[in-house]
């Protein structure tokens, strides 16, 4: 089946929030508070914070939306990386790596020095693709609750 990463059109604004409500409630037992924060996040990059480097990408495979990442202008040195998602079903064909070269690509092409993102410890794929791209743990925030489950926060940066 073809693969094509695009950006956003209409639908896939609320597909990012049912995706990852869906996602992290069935594999990590998270309540709907998770899927408002990530509508609220979802808000906030396209009309709080918009700015011109801001981007956002969908992957989809066939016709189906298969994953999604977001960056965002977090200060006039750092970019931030959000909504890295990739469904169960099409996991290991290299999307969320893909999806995060181009990420990391915008940031060159705008002069970025850095890039950072939070994630989950639990997350283990994640984390090892952050790794092998270079990411590094900046800080962790131990036994963190919220969405109904206590874990640890990790905070992650690249430099460029």
């Amino acid at each position: 089946m073809k693969t094509v990463t695009r950006t956003p059109k209409p639908g896939d604004l609320g597909w990012i929030i049912l995706a990852h409500g869906e996602l992290y409630a069935s594999e990590f037992g998270f309540t709907t508070d998770f899927e408002i924060n990530i509508a609220r996040k979802i808000v906030y990059l396209f009309e709080g914070a918009a700015h011109p480097f801001n981007a956002f990408w969908i992957t989809e495979v066939g016709d189906n939306r298969a994953g999604s990442i977001a960056i965002s202008k977090r200060n006039e040195t750092t970019a931030f990386i959000n909504f890295v998602l990739v469904l169960n079903q099409y996991r290991r064909r290299g999307i969320a790596r893909n999806l995060l070269d181009i990420a990391i690509r915008r940031c060159k092409e705008h002069g970025f020095k850095s890039i950072e993102l939070e994630t989950y410890s639990f997350l283990q794929n994640a984390r090892r693709i952050y790794s092998g791209l270079g990411f590094e743990i900046t800080s962790t925030e131990k036994g963190v609750s919220e969405f109904g489950q206590t874990s640890d926060k990790e905070f992650w940066a690249l430099r460029l």
